[in-house]
């Protein structure tokens, strides 16, 4: 039984990494550095939601030892002001609900990691629309569904119109599923430990 749940945890611990191998940052010297920066210089790409799903911005900091100036796609430093414009709800919903992977603070304005020159980064955000407003919701300036252009990067960030979604997207949805059926089968065994006293016969 110890073995069951120490593979349970392992396993979240494996697929929380691969959520968090999405969002990176990459210098000059870096191979993706150029493809990073093309896909900042494209500014705001639409992405349509239907109901949930991920998409990704992409940023870029200036920094001085002291501190950072940054924008998420060429733009803006404010990321709700560009998920306002970016994200489209194919139900018409007006409002988003976002949740952010984070990958850039040592870049922005404290500039934490103490690093001087120009760094690309990019950021998943996982999307909900909604028809409900609260005081953690972004009002849309888009929030009727319409048929969007996208720009092709090759790998899909920024999922497609129509409500479907890439491969990276399933990717984090599939996490999301299988964290929630690991906690499920975990909150079983639980109750089925207690009730047959395993540990005592263990």
């Amino acid at each position: 039984m110890k073995k069951i749940m120490l593979f349970i945890m392992l396993m979240m611990f494996v697929f929380t990494i691969n959520v968090n191998a999405a969002n990176k940052v990459v210098k000059p010297e870096d191979s993706e550095f150029n493809s990073y920066k093309t896909q900042y210089e494209k500014g705001i790409q639409k992405s349509t939601i239907n109901g949930s799903g991920i998409i990704t911005l992409y940023g870029y900091s200036s920094c001085q030892t002291g501190s950072c100036t940054y924008k998420y796609a060429n733009i803006n430093q404010d990321f709700k002001e560009v998920l306002k414009q970016a994200v489209v709800c194919s139900g018409g919903e007006k409002y988003i609900i976002y949740q952010t992977t984070g990958g850039a603070d040592g870049y922005k304005s404290s500039n934490s990691a103490n690093y001087s020159g120009e760094v690309y980064w990019s950021e998943d955000f996982s999307i909900t629309c909604t028809n409900t407003s609260t005081s953690s919701t972004v009002t849309l300036n888009n929030s009727t569904a319409q048929p969007t252009t996208q720009a092709s990067n090759g790998s899909g960030d920024y999922g497609s119109s129509g409500g479907t979604t890439t491969n990276e997207d399933q990717g984090v949805e599939t996490y999301y599923i299988i964290l929630g059926i690991v906690g499920i089968i975990t909150y079983l065994l639980t109750i089925v430990i207690k009730k047959q006293n395993l540990f005592k016969k263990v």
